[in-house]
């Protein structure tokens, strides 16, 4: 199948991609139902590598995205959260790095991560909360200024 510019409609697909899309998005761009649209064309390209998705740990999510090679910077995977967490984040920080709800990273990925040890709270229970990776140690003194900072808005 071609576009009407006569181009394979998979590597229209797969430029269109540049930018992470839903499956809403890729099914408007195709003109068709986003179960067409993900078994037609969206599932044969990330078979062969050409689409990826963001979120590869939960591909069922209603906050996946798809994108091709060019963006895989938008790729998230759990090491990819632990680097991010190599100084003390916030759950707005988080979240934002995530690309999805404080919520869903939350249950997604943080706490997964916390419980294998992966991550750690800087302080529990606290409202000025920071998530880090567990390999890194604080001092009181670093400790008590994360208690101190404001969060970004």
């Amino acid at each position: 199948m071609r576009t009407r510019l006569g181009e394979p409609i998979e590597d229209a697909l797969i430029k269109f991609c540049d930018t992470p899309k839903t499956r809403g998005e890729l099914a408007e761009f195709l003109g068709t139902d986003k179960e067409l649209a993900m078994e037609q064309y969206v599932r044969p390209l990330i078979e062969k590598g050409k689409i990826f998705y963001t979120i590869p740990d939960s591909p069922h999510t209603p906050q996946q995205r798809f994108v091709n090679g060019n963006g895989k910077e938008y790729v998230i995977t759990r090491e990819s959260l632990i680097q991010f967490c190599k100084e003390p984040r916030s759950i707005d920080a988080t979240s934002r790095f995530l690309h999805m709800n404080q919520m869903s990273a939350r249950t997604m990925y943080l706490y997964p991560l916390i419980e294998s040890g992966r991550l750690k709270r800087t302080m529990p229970r606290n409202g000025k909360q920071r998530y880090l990776d567990s390999d890194i140690e604080l001092s009181a003194e670093q400790l008590f200024k994360i208690d101190k900072m404001r969060p970004p808005y």
